[in-house]
């Protein structure tokens, strides 16, 4: 027996020589593992041999009793073969047959076979019996979870507390995990680490915090205990917070669901500016390009803690969460709410622990639960810590108790579990009383009995490509369809960009923030020394550049990246606390429509096109509306996609200059300024997206950012012997500009061209001439 795609595969062979038509094999599955006499989640699926080519199919569930099964109806299949000496049957069986969205993560498994003629009778396990769990054998279709939580340490996270609320948000996760954890039949694990470099050192102090280990008891309390503030001069090294990952989490051949979830406010700089594919340790679909990669063996979690893309580096990121999407989709968000990070931390676990959020706001806001859920778990968290206080759950004005519970004042949460909630409509409230419970946010959660599984399509996004959003809502394994007499609404909130960095920094003066173009910086000649020099009317720019000489390294504090430091005085010129964004409510299609592939299919789709602006673009996905028997429902989660500058190299102006000559050597500087075919502009701090492409000429250092969208290569001639060729690529793309000075070789071509086009009309009127 094995589990693949959503499906139980059953193999089972009877050594049985004589045919009797009432010959049986059949399978007992108890979804929700609580063997108990006439529950209701138990599937019995019987296959008599009949004639011994066609086998007589049943099925019985929901506590009925066996009537004819068709398998194919739900997606099942059933296969028999029969023989002189045996019979064997083969059965697919679907979740939705199972009368499950997704199968449980444990279930009971028994088989009971027959052989008419002889009176043989087979069991396994061999003392299987109704009504005694602990006669059933226990089928996992889950491997161990090891999970590794990767916590920024620089300088920068001790700016509004954010480090406190990393190591909260990383508690309130960790204490939920030992709440879902089944202990009897699962080894999970978690641990934790830190990724800084000092930035006056050449010292990695990426360390690991909490090691590897077994789940704790809930509660879990303050898991990551008493941790040191970051040193103000720790650096971001991202990179070497994702190799820590792999260090803990391993990345060989293992039977484990290994994830990590990494959390930075900033920018990759250590131990140096640009963080490739190359630096990391596991890299399982190459390193040519940061394209999704299915198999990972190990998924990385992403979350950016700031404002915006003009203050974490959202774009590496969100390309991290690309890669290392692994089998089952990794996710990528941003925040600067203490609590909405508490949620994306939770919301992590949801694929992992087959579990939906249906609630995530007020603490006083009631909530709906559908009928058929094992579990419902209500947390509720406070900003001041001390402030925490257990709470009571009641359903329709009745308080529930817990099955566990527990409360904290250092980490400043407070949580409650209930087994098979009942249908209705639930509130915590303060305990002892019908008071509302006055928490800064609460988070409700409840199994996959009616589960949506909120989706952003797994490919790169650029401006100018449609975001393909999904919402795949099943009930026990069927399509929750919208139609009047069960009405079902699935929407998106978007927060989108209407400025993008890389344009707002290219294009807005320093001085007066009315919008420029972006200019090359002054030209100094002394000699044989070509000095450029940054504008000198904005600080942020970089500092005078000597042709050869390689600016010295930073010193000291966690330095922002010349871009952010840009983007701080240009927001602070502008009188704006961040960039332009706007807000819409956007509804969720099932009829074939808005990129929605199958109608009436349960997979809700919107094919986002509003995407011509670089930036971060957020999704609130809400599903809401009554099931098939009429009951309630809600389903909430929040995600978020990069979307970065499609380079169009028609778009894309090119141009040289000469720096200096002297005789017959040329200093020339060609330089670039990407931009997409809505004129956005890519912008500074993107080197690992251009290089220059150099043959006939010496090359005089690197490519050069100049901070304001220009991006240049200087190189060194002689104009007698050499002939130089150059070609910009950006983002893979050869950039060509027929402005620009052409090789020698093409010159020549257009002169012998044009002459031979005079001669031509010569010729021509000489044959003219002498036909008169």
């Amino acid at each position: 027996m094995l589990r693949s795609q959503g499906a139980v595969y059953v193999l089972m062979t009877m050594n049985d020589a004589v045919l009797h038509p009432s010959d049986r094999m059949s399978v007992f599955i108890d979804l929700f593992n609580n063997e108990l006499s006439g529950t209701t989640d138990d599937v019995h699926i019987r296959v008599l041999r009949a004639d011994g080519t066609t086998p007589e199919l049943s099925k019985a569930s929901g506590g009925g009793g066996l009537s004819a099964w068709v398998p194919a109806t739900l997606g099942s299949a059933a296969a028999m073969t029969s023989n002189a000496a045996s019979w064997t049957v083969e059965l697919k069986l679907s979740a939705a047959d199972l009368a499950a969205s997704d199968l449980p993560q444990l279930f009971g498994f028994g088989v009971y076979s027959e052989d008419i003629n002889n009176g043989n009778l087979g069991l396994w396990p061999a003392n299987l019996g109704t009504g005694q769990s602990n006669t059933w054998a226990n089928f996992k279709t889950r491997y161990p979870i090891e999970y590794s939580v990767i916590l920024d340490y620089s300088g920068s996270m001790l700016s509004d507390s954010k480090w406190v609320s990393a190591k909260n948000a990383t508690n309130y996760m960790v204490n939920a995990m030992a709440m879902l954890k089944n202990a009897t039949y699962f080894t999970d694990k978690v641990g934790a680490a830190t990724f800084s470099w000092p930035c006056s050192g050449a010292a990695d102090t990426t360390a690991v915090i909490k090691a590897l280990a077994n789940l704790p008891a809930f509660p879990a309390g303050d898991y990551l205990g008493v941790i040191a503030d970051p040193a103000s001069n720790n650096c971001t090294p991202i990179g070497e917070g994702v190799n820590e990952a792999f260090a803990q989490l391993g990345t060989g051949v293992e039977e484990t669901q290994r994830v990590a979830l990494l959390l930075s406010d900033g920018l990759h700089n250590k131990p140096d500016s640009d963080l490739n594919l190359s630096e990391l340790t596991y890299t399982p679909c190459g390193t040519a390009a940061w394209s999704p990669c299915n198999t990972s063996v190990v998924q990385i979690n992403t979350v950016a803690f700031g404002e915006g893309d003009w203050s974490v580096d959202t774009d590496r990121l969100n390309d991290i969460k690309n890669y290392y999407v692994g089998a089952f989709g990794a996710t990528f968000n941003i925040t600067n709410d203490p609590n909405d990070l508490k949620e994306s931390f939770i919301s992590s676990l949801d694929e992992l622990y087959q579990m939906n959020l249906v609630h995530s706001g007020a603490s006083g806001d009631s909530f709906v639960v559908d009928p058929g859920n094992q579990k419902l778990i209500v947390i509720s968290s406070w900003t001041t810590a001390a402030n925490a206080v257990a709470f009571d759950v009641q359903l329709g004005g009745s308080t529930v108790a817990c099955n566990s519970s527990a409360a904290d004042t250092t980490v400043g949460f407070a949580m409650c579990s209930i087994d098979l909630p009942a249908t209705g409509t639930w509130r915590a409230v303060v305990a002892g009383t019908n008071n509302p419970l006055a928490s800064d946010r609460l988070f409700a959660l409840v199994d996959l009995n009616l589960r949506a599984r909120f989706g952003i399509d797994q490919v790169v996004h650029g401006t100018g490509m449609d975001i393909v959003l999904t919402a795949d809502v099943k009930q026990a394994g069927l399509a929750v369809t919208n139609d009047a007499a069960h009405p079902v609404n699935v929407t998106v909130a978007v927060e989108k960009p209407d400025e993008g960095l890389g344009t707002f920094l290219s294009t807005t003066d320093p001085n007066t923030c009315k919008r420029i173009e972006p200019q090359l910086p002054r030209v100094v000649v002394d000699g044989n020394i070509v000095v450029i020099q940054s504008n000198t009317s904005t600080s942020t720019q970089p500092g005078t550049t000597v042709v050869g000489v390689t600016p010295s390294a930073a010193t000291s504090g966690d330095p922002a990246s010349a871009q952010f430091q840009l983007a701080a005085q240009l927001l602070a010129v502008c009188n704006k606390s961040g960039l332009n964004r706007s807000d819409s409510g956007l509804k969720m299609f099932d009829d074939a429509t808005n990129g929605d592939v199958t109608a009436n299919d349960g997979v809700y789709t919107l094919r986002y096109a509003v995407t011509q602006t670089e930036g971060t673009y957020r999704f609130r996905f809400n599903a809401a509306g009554t099931t098939a028997g009429s009951n309630a429902f809600t389903r909430t989660k929040r995600q978020a996609e990069y979307v970065r500058v499609n380079v169009s190299p028609e778009h894309t102006p090119l141009d040289t200059r000469v720096l200096a000559q002297s005789g017959t050597l040329v200093t020339m500087e060609y330089h670039v300024t990407p931009r997409d075919r809505f004129g956005g502009y890519l912008g500074p701090g993107k080197l690992d997206e251009v290089k220059f492409i150099v043959s006939g000429a010496q090359l005089l250092g690197g490519v050069r950012d100049y901070n304001n969208g220009i991006y240049a290569q200087i190189i060194r001639y002689d104009s007698k012997t050499d002939k130089p060729n150059v070609v910009p690529v950006v983002q893979d793309q050869p950039i060509v500009d027929c402005d620009c000075k052409l090789p020698q070789f093409s010159w020549l071509l257009i002169v012998f061209l044009v002459l031979l086009v005079l001669l031509l009309l010569w010729l021509l009127l000489r044959c003219r001439a002498a036909k008169r």
